[in-house]
């Protein structure tokens, strides 16, 4: 293969036009190499090209498409003698869809790593389109205002309870989901010790009076719950630092919503409007380093999240981010507080409270 003078290479795919993947060659790769090592644990290349393309359709068209060499495709990026990445062979949505089916894994998070991120967020909008459906059917608007006041305050009653009275029937413990974050934050204290040991000092302190603090709680339709998540956990702003294990909470999240999300999207087709569709624009532009596309859509995500349920989006972000950045400030204009860790602790909800879910009518 011939070589790319250094400065020359791109991470923009030559064959993007004829593609609807978002990513570039880097994240092309890393899909490339995550897609075998799955394939690899279940069954062999010839077994994936056999239940992909049935005998017939093999003997009828005999080109790449239906042969192991186009899984080889998939599987193994092109590098130059330097060994940059030059080429990547992308399945098309139905194949990995049908890949995916086949291996037995999750389409959705499969999808977010192949740079299909028009069909992700178009999945979190059917799941929360999916929220409203169970706000209306499980009466939480009947009470004049409350569908005004949900954005603010969640939900406040659900088949003619107040919320909490109802949380308590299995029903609804099923269906909805409290996010939940210390009301105030701690009393200042001095505190005198050695400069090496004031930090956990400091830290068991903060966890004290956590403990004991009022809390803020928010309620809301699981299918609601997890679009948030995803959009708040795996959409930082600029400056805005995760919490240990936060970078792939969004991924486990979004496998393990996955059969909600197949429920969701049963016979539906939600467009994309308003700063979802916005952020659907910032990630399409390849042109870009996908980390900076990644910012700019956050700032459209978190506020397509805002506009459904604003306190359940700040118990989300509370969650997940250690340190809040802010968006258009450069890093040596940000104030000190931007640097300080979050005051109101709150803890991300357990994916598998997302994985199966009764009670779905």
């Amino acid at each position: 293969m011939a070589s790319v003078p250094w400065e020359a290479w791109s991470d923009v795919p030559k064959r993007t036009p004829r593609s609807p993947s978002y990513a570039g060659l880097t994240q092309r790769a890393g899909f490339a190499e995550w897609l075998k090592a799955q394939r690899e644990a279940k069954i062999s290349r010839k077994q994936l090209a056999r239940e992909l393309w049935p005998s017939k359709e093999r003997d009828e068209a005999k080109s790449a498409d239906r042969t192991t060499a186009r899984i080889k495709d998939y599987e193994e990026p092109q590098r130059d003698e330097y060994g940059r990445v030059v080429d990547v062979t992308v399945p098309s949505r139905d194949v990995l869809r049908r890949i995916c089916d086949i291996l037995k894994i999750s389409w959705l998070s499969a999808f977010a790593s192949a740079g299909y991120y028009r069909d992700v967020l178009a999945a979190l909008a059917a799941l929360v389109d999916l929220g409203y459906r169970w706000l209306d059917t499980d009466g939480a608007f009947v009470r004049e205002g409350a569908r005004r006041s949900f954005r603010s305050a969640g939900v406040t009653e659900l088949g003619g309870k107040i919320v909490w009275d109802a949380m308590r029937e299995q029903r609804f413990l099923d269906r909805y989901i409290e996010g939940a974050w210390a009301a105030r934050p701690p009393k200042s204290k001095p505190i005198l010790a050695d400069t090496k040991v004031l930090p956990e000092i400091i830290r068991r302190y903060l966890a004290a009076e956590a403990r004991t603090a009022p809390r803020c709680a928010c309620v809301v339709p699981k299918p609601m719950a997890a679009a948030i998540l995803v959009a708040a956990s795996g959409f930082p702003r600029r400056g805005d630092v995760w919490k240990a294990g936060v970078d792939m909470y969004a991924v486990h999240l979004l496998e393990a919503a996955t059969p909600l999300v197949n429920y969701a999207l049963r016979g539906k087709k939600i467009p994309l409007t308003g700063n979802i569709e916005r952020a659907d624009r910032a990630l399409s532009d390849i042109r870009a380093p996908l980390d900076s596309r990644r910012v700019a859509a956050a700032e459209h995500m978190i506020a397509w999240a805002d506009g459904i349920s604003q306190c359940y989006t700040h118990y989300a972000r509370l969650a997940s981010m250690a340190y809040f950045g802010v968006s258009g400030c450069s890093e040596d204009k940000l104030s000190a507080e931007f640097y300080l860790p979050k005051l109101r602790p709150a803890q991300l909800p357990n994916v598998n409270l997302f994985q199966a879910i009764e009670h779905l009518e």
